[in-house]
């Protein structure tokens, strides 16, 4: 039965952690690269403060995803 619940919160953790990432491509990087190449000019304050949303919400994720671990069971 431990090792059950260990698999889970491994599963668990491993989901919210690719979440985390597709959060931070999907909307910090993309937007980022993409005003690079496109506008190189001023910051366009609006993408900007989605990056930073973004990233924080990806953080979140991945805060969520080591706290799973700590469930695990020796």
């Amino acid at each position: 039965m431990k090792n059950q619940k260990n698999e889970k919160a491994k599963l668990t953790a491993n989901y919210l952690n690719g979440i985390a990432i597709a959060v931070a491509l999907a909307g910090a990087f993309t937007p980022t690269l993409s005003g690079i190449r496109d506008n190189p000019g001023p910051i366009n304050w609006t993408t900007a403060g989605i990056v930073a949303v973004c990233m924080v919400v990806s953080l979140l994720f991945h805060l969520m995803a080591r706290r799973t671990l700590n469930a695990l069971l020796d």
